[in-house]
């Protein structure tokens, strides 16, 4: 949040600022869950788990992150499913390259008119 203000200089950002910095993290914030999901997945396929002292991939995503097991196999899981629909892994991967850098498909008046709204 830093190129548009910290947490403790939001207050000065004006409702567009807003708006689009929500935007951009959420943007930003999906294409890294995407990318999350398929190294977890290619983790699991080149089993690397053992090279890194664990019986499963699954249990060390848990315990570095401090997340539940069942957690991580889903996420696991969730990258599989991923590398089944690469359409939809690059949709979420390049997210950023939607209208207005904003992966709900608004244009940027819309925006505009939704931070309007809000002063």
């Amino acid at each position: 949040m830093e190129e548009v203000g910290g947490f403790t200089t939001a207050h000065t950002l004006s409702d567009q600022d807003i708006v689009t910095a929500l935007a951009r993290i959420h943007t930003t914030e999906t294409s890294l869950a995407a990318s999350r999901l398929a190294l977890l997945a290619e983790a699991e396929r080149r089993g690397l788990a053992h090279k890194l002292g664990h019986s499963s991939i699954k249990r060390w995503y848990s315990n570095a992150v401090r997340i539940p097991e069942g957690n991580a196999a889903h996420q696991i899981a969730l990258g599989y499913w991923l590398g089944a629909h690469p359409s939809v892994a690059e949709a979420l991967s390049d997210v950023a390259g939607a209208v207005g850098g904003c992966c709900c498909r608004r244009s940027h008046s819309e925006h505009q008119t939704m931070a309007s709204t809000l002063a």
